[in-house]
This record gives structure tokens, sequence and C-alpha cells, in this order.
């Protein structure tokens, strides 16, 4: 029998590798002279894709967001810190976000493959989250007034180049430090911290 495919191939066998939905057909003949024919339909899957992006720096004790973005409701593998390969599954938009709480040190997310479930593909993507530490608190000392004495703006120690930032002893930042009111006794809290370059706060005073 002899064979004759749609590419003009004249082989029993024919190897393809069409990049998009294709159909192949083929004539074979008898030595008797009669022929007879048949199609083969083959579906090309699309490759699915993933990649991982963050938002870096943060500041220390905050919490480390990933953004996974790719081929809608495939299944992601992925790791932290190379440490087990742990999976999660893309949205219908194609987007999944994956937080490392309460983060001390720079974190790694390495993409190891993504899955539609018609085809697997390997991936070798990363980001590193850098975790810059938080200012010290500053240094303040209490201050006594008499009843309507005259009070003078409160002062904290701070690190060289920081920002001091002051609160009102209901936790509502303020603009600017405080002056004590006098006007009558008691006694009233207020709260400092400070930033550094990096724009990370201490814990406050």
């Amino acid at each position: 029998t002899s064979y004759v495919w749609s590419g003009g191939e004249t082989t029993d066998s024919i190897s393809v590798s069409p990049t998009s939905n294709t159909t192949y057909s083929v004539i074979g003949t008898d030595a008797e002279g009669c022929s007879n024919s048949a199609t083969i339909d083959i579906t090309v899957n699309a490759i699915p894709t993933a990649s991982v992006s963050a938002s870096t720096p943060i500041c220390e004790g905050e919490d480390a967001n990933f953004t996974i973005t790719g081929s809608p409701n495939a299944t992601v593998v992925y790791s932290i810190d190379s440490g087990a390969s742990q999976t999660v599954v893309l949205d219908a938009a194609g987007s999944a976000t994956i937080s490392e709480t309460n983060q001390l040190a720079d974190v790694e997310m390495s993409l190891i493959s993504v899955n539609n479930s018609d085809c697997l593909s390997p991936l070798t993507g990363s980001v590193t989250i850098t975790v810059n530490p938080n200012a010290s608190a500053p240094t303040v000392s209490p201050i006594t007034y008499c009843v309507d004495e005259s009070s003078t703006p409160l002062t904290a120690t701070s690190n060289t180049g920081n920002n001091l930032v002051w609160y009102n002893f209901d936790g509502t930042p303020l603009s600017s430090a405080p002056t004590p009111d006098t006007s009558s006794s008691g006694t009233i809290t207020y709260e400092v911290s400070q930033t550094n370059a990096s724009g990370c706060e201490s814990a406050r005073s």
C-alpha cells in the first residue's frame, strides 16, 4: 500500500509540529488500485504562563506580598526561600496574591512550574522582597509643670537623619511636637516615634 499525505509526504507515517490546530489527511492506495482516505485532527493547547512581582522594600514586621499573574485558572508551583514546594490556583483573571506575614528578613519567591491541565511548563522566575530595619525608639524624659506655668514644645532625642513623629494621647498623629496645656492639674501622655531614611518607623516612646 502506498500513501500520500496532505503535505505531499509518501511514507506510512509522518512527524509534525503544528503551532495551531491542524487537520492532516492521508490517502492510501493498495496494489489493486483501490483507495481510501482518513483525516487526523491535531489540537494544539496554549502553553500556560506565570510570572511573579512584588512591592519592595518593606519595613521590618510588615507583610511581604507577592503577586503571581499568568494564565487564568492555572496551577502554579512555587517556593519561599528555597523551601518546600507550594501551589496556588490563579483566579479567572489570572492572578493570585501570596502573603508572608511579619517578615523580619529578606524573603524570596521562586516559581517552579505552571500547569493549565493540558500542558505543564517549567518556570525560572523569582523575586526578592527586601526588608529594611525599623528605627530604634527615641529617648524621652518625663516633664513636670506647675498649673499655668509657661510650657514649651516637647522634645525627644532621635538618631541623626531620622524624623520624629508625635502622637496625641489618643494615638492621633500630630503635625509637630505638642505643647502641654498647663491650665489645669493632671497628667497628659503623648507618644513619639522616629522614622529612618528607609521610612521605617520605630516603636513609640
